[in-house]
């Protein structure tokens, strides 16, 4: 079993440990941990993956909390434990093909995320703003082997480590 305090200690997470890899649909649960009502549960890992710990990351004003899914973020409004609403009111993920992982910004409402490249699409990484899905800003990367983001501790300073391939793909720089 794993726990996790989140956000202000507010919330509690917890991994139920070894379940039957069958039996994943409520292998997470979050817990208000004031009155002890169970929020909400969630789905844990896929079959035949391991999950990522911690599963959620939460914004900086605990309003937010999100995962990673495929080909999407999974972003929830921890006042009422649902997904986001898009432009059009209508609850859903937030939708980014290919996304390999992401982080929130220590002092907004911001998301950074990374795209590796695939096909003849450049690798990318994105600035977004939530829950409106604005994004602030894009930057396309080729030749990208592996890529790591920080941010500065006071969200002043974003930060990207881009391993890259030699022209031959062959070695790395």
């Amino acid at each position: 079993m794993f726990l996790h305090g989140l956000a202000a200690e507010y919330w509690k997470m917890i991994h139920g440990g070894d379940i039957p890899e069958g039996d994943q649909a409520e292998a997470l649960v979050v817990w208000d941990v004031k009155t002890g009502t169970r929020l909400r549960s969630f789905q844990g890992a896929k079959e035949g993956s391991d999950m990522e710990w911690p599963a959620f990351r939460w914004s900086f004003d605990d309003k937010y909390f999100a995962r990673l899914g495929d080909d999407c973020i999974f972003v929830y409004e921890s006042c009422s434990m649902k997904l986001i609403k898009d432009k059009h009111d209508k609850r859903c993920s937030v939708k980014v093909d290919g996304v390999r992982q992401f982080l929130w910004s220590p002092s907004d409402p911001v998301v950074s995320l990374w795209v590796p490249e695939h096909l003849n699409q450049p690798a990318k990484v994105v600035l977004m703003e939530l829950p409106s899905r604005q994004e602030l800003r894009q930057k396309n990367l080729f030749s990208v082997a592996d890529l790591r983001m920080t941010w500065h501790e006071q969200g002043h300073f974003f930060c990207v480590k881009v391993d890259k391939h030699s022209k031959s793909k062959k070695t790395l720089n």
